[in-house]
């Protein structure tokens, strides 16, 4: 049951925003996809079968880090209890508690991934089926760009008005772009690994092909440094300067011919409007931390938090942005404190340990690198959005750092 569940989990993905449920009774600020949903009841199936078989969950290395920013980022929730309703408590926790589920994905992945994928290489599935997923929004996110690229009537239901950009299902362009960024790591890679048919070849690069195409015309400016980024990486462990600078010419001839007659302010790669906005969001990041320094605010009450200090306007509990800072590092220090931001530093340290790890000794040091890159592209896109805890990134590297485990397990 527990497979049949992750499949359905996997299926929705690419509908991104569109697989929202209805809201029949709770509040406006609290969303759950889809995604939400069968990721439980996989996760739920997962220790039923456990508990029936009677064997015993193997525990993956960062267990101990994962388990610790829960508890911390639990106990800043309790600490502030006091200081909202019971109904703004019981919202606050559900992010604490999805941040765990998505982080369940880690620990049914390496318990579970030989039920998953009998017999086959655990790595090369995932890589294939991700590349996949990521294929598939760029897809969406090209029709949408050619059938409905004037978003402006979404501003309605408080999106952002985006005009002539690709924002696929997932209707950010940013959180869009970092996405394509992953599926176009794995594509290179896969290219890179394996020797293949002429017929592969040309499959994987029109894949390619097509996910940058819908990167680039994201114009999301975060996103193109998260694929430098990306490109930085794989060049200096390849000790190839020179796949850096192929990357970064396509890139830059790319924003020279990228189309601007839609005189829509967001394809205007210098405009300042988000510049400014985000610097103003930074501040107030950072005005909340430094009022609760020690334990934060509580994970997650920042939407709450923002309303209460007078940042957000007459629609706090409908707005998009109210629960997330424009950095996800900000996010953690606001809402867990200095002592939370610590504690998550030390998940991240053993993340990235254990990828590079992998890219040193590994059997499969291009896939590790692969991964890798993907990190430190995510690093660099949450300095400007909080990419670290947008629940369909989250699956992205929950899934990849089980593959990780899995891969050092039959090293």
């Amino acid at each position: 049951m527990a497979q049949a569940f992750f499949w359905l989990f996997l299926l929705v993905y690419p509908f991104g925003q569109f697989s929202k449920v209805p809201q029949f009774f709770l509040p406006s600020e609290a969303k759950v996809f889809l995604t939400d949903i069968f990721l439980f009841l996989t996760l739920l199936s997962w220790v039923i079968f456990h508990k029936i078989t009677g064997k015993k969950i193997r525990l993956p290395s960062l267990s101990q880090p994962i388990l610790a920013f829960f508890c911390l980022a639990g106990f800043s929730l309790l600490a502030n209890v006091f200081f909202m309703s019971f109904g703004e408590s019981i919202i606050a926790s559900l992010y604490l508690w999805r941040w765990l589920f998505y982080a369940g994905l880690y620990f049914f992945v390496y318990d579970f991934g030989f039920l998953l994928w009998p017999g086959l290489s655990i790595q090369d599935k995932l890589a294939k089926l991700l590349a996949q997923l990521g294929f598939v929004l760029a897809l969406l996110g090209l029709i949408q760009y050619l059938v409905w690229p004037d978003l402006r009537a979404l501003e309605f239901f408080d999106w952002d008005p985006h005009y002539f950009r690709v924002v696929s299902s997932f209707l950010d362009p940013g959180f869009t772009g970092l996405v394509l960024v992953f599926a176009l790591v794995l594509i290179v890679s896969e290219l890179i690994r394996k020797k293949k048919s002429k017929k592969k070849v040309w499959i994987l690069s029109a894949k390619g092909v097509v996910v940058y195409l819908a990167l680039a015309l994201t114009y999301s400016r975060s996103s193109y440094l998260a694929y430098l980024t990306a490109a930085a990486i794989i060049g200096y462990f390849k000790k190839s300067i020179r796949f850096f600078l192929i990357a970064l010419t396509i890139l830059v001839l790319t924003i020279f011919v990228l189309p601007r007659g839609s005189g829509g302010e967001g394809v205007k790669l210098s405009r300042l409007a988000s510049i400014e906005a985000r610097i103003k969001n930074w501040h107030q990041s950072w005005v909340i931390f430094t009022d609760h320094p020690v334990w934060g605010v509580g994970y997650n009450r920042y939407r709450y938090v923002q309303r209460d200090y007078g940042f957000l306007g007459q629609n706090w509990q409908r707005t998009h942005a109210g629960a997330g800072a424009d950095s996800s590092l900000l996010l953690v220090l606001a809402t867990t404190g200095i002592t939370g931001f610590f504690i998550y530093l030390w998940l991240w340290f053993r993340m990235f340990g254990l990828v590079l790890a992998g890219v040193k000794k590994g059997k499969k040091n291009d896939f590790c690198l692969a991964i890798l890159a993907i990190l430190a592209s995510l690093w660099t896109h949450s300095f400007f959005l909080n990419s670290q805890f947008y629940p369909w990134v989250m699956i992205w590297v929950w899934l990849l750092m089980a593959s990780v485990e899995v891969l050092k397990v039959d090293s």
